[in-house]
Order: C-alpha cells, then sequence, then structure tokens
C-alpha cells in the first residue's frame, strides 16, 4: 500500500488519497496529518455500492485535493477473504498475511459468511 501513496504523492500534492474497489467502496484512504477528516466516515452506509461515491462528495465538499489510485480488490466479506488467499497463497506476496491465513486453515468451508 505504501507504493500507492508515494505514486499518488509524486504525482501532485494532495490531501486525500483514496483507493476504489470494485464493488463501489474503497480498499485505502488517507489524509495528510493537517487534512485529517473525520467527516469522511460520517453518514456513510458502509457495505453498499455508494462508499465511494458518498466519500470522495464528503471530502470534496471541504475542498480537500483528492488523489484515486488504482481500482483493486478489497476484501469485505469470507468469500473475499477465501478467494484473495486462494489466489495469493503460493506466491510472495504479503507473507505475513499469507503465514497467518494459512495458520487458519484457510479456506474455509463455503458455509460460513
Amino acid at each position: 500500500m505504501q507504493g500507492f501513496i508515494q505514486h499518488a504523492e509524486r504525482r501532485a500534492r494532495v490531501d486525500c488519497v483514496i483507493g476504489p474497489s470494485f464493488d463501489g467502496g474503497y480498499y485505502l484512504i488517507g489524509f495528510r496529518s493537517d487534512s485529517l477528516l473525520p467527516e469522511a466516515f460520517k453518514g456513510i452506509e458502509w457495505g453498499t455500492e455508494a462508499v465511494l461515491k458518498k466519500t470522495t462528495d464528503i471530502v470534496r465538499r471541504h475542498h480537500l485535493r483528492t488523489q484515486l489510485l488504482k481500482t483493486w480488490r478489497d476484501i469485505d466479506t469470507v468469500e473475499d477473504l477465501r478467494q484473495f488467499f486462494e489466489k495469493n497463497k503460493n506466491t510472495s506476496l504479503c507473507p505475513q498475511t499469507m503465514t497467518y491465513l494459512q495458520s487458519l486453515k484457510m479456506p474455509y468451508p463455503k458455509d460460513i459468511k
């Protein structure tokens, strides 16, 4: 994730960085320390496809310079976590996360929600 933030900061001085996810939410949000906006987390209908739009509307209403990163997957459900694990279990991506998930005996049965 640090690479995403560094990339955005190199392109322009921004107050807020948001990484959109495919489901209408986001996988990352970050603020400069002098631009932290707690209001960006209030009044959001979490788990809906409107999360990103609502959040960006709030941030822009406060006139913060915002950089959207590339769209990427987020993990909201056990099924999302299972898919992430299956896709990455034999890679060098996120070694500590993969070790932890392996200790949990991933993948979980499909009926766990």
